[in-house]
């Protein structure tokens, strides 16, 4: 039997390997642990009963809660427990928030879409040294973030959407990684 749930605090370093292994997590189980104090309606698990099979984790940034990671074993894909895994994490994301957001890579920007989301914005990650001079000129930029002394995040937003635009963002922005921000209102 499947069960999706909150996780406990027990299965912390379980749930942070499985993230370090499907998505590019990159947390010391430190900072997973702090952020699990904050928000543990945000940590979930979906479990058989042997085995972790997926899980989705978030925090909450200026009024809104941020999917950080949501991963499916390969061996249990396709059979709806990403959907379920997202549903049951909306559903506790309503504790915090009416809005949900997440920044996508290309192969699962259509699975968002089909669970209702919309791509809002451009996120660009750029180091520093490579950032056009003028790049603050850009109309469309609408924040800006230092991440370490190396990478600032930049969030771009467009009139109408396409990889071809996200595409364009990267190179007008000297960027090496670009992702769509996704949000949905939840009801």
């Amino acid at each position: 039997m499947v069960e999706t749930r909150t996780a406990n605090s027990e299965e912390l370093e379980k749930l942070l390997e499985f993230e370090k292994k499907y998505t590019e997590r990159d947390d010391s189980l430190e900072e997973f642990r702090e952020k699990y104090e904050k928000w543990p309606e945000l940590f979930v698990v979906c479990r058989d009963s042997k085995e972790l099979i997926g899980e989705a984790s978030g925090t909450v940034r200026d009024g809104e809660v941020i999917l950080e990671s949501i991963a499916v074993r390969e061996d249990y894909r396709g059979e709806g427990f990403g959907k379920s895994i997202l549903e049951f994490f909306e559903k506790q994301a309503r504790n915090y928030s009416d809005r949900v957001s997440v920044a996508t890579a290309d192969n699962v920007e259509e699975f968002y879409r089909r669970c209702g989301y919309r791509p809002e914005k451009i996120l660009l990650q750029v180091n520093r040294s490579d950032l056009p001079e003028n790049y603050r000129k850009e109309e469309r930029l609408v924040d800006e973030r230092d991440i370490g002394s190396e990478i600032k995040f930049l969030y771009v937003e467009f009139d109408n959407y396409s990889a071809g635009t996200r595409n364009e963002l990267k190179e007008n922005f000297n960027a090496f990684e670009a992702n769509t921000i996704y949000e949905k209102e939840l009801s």
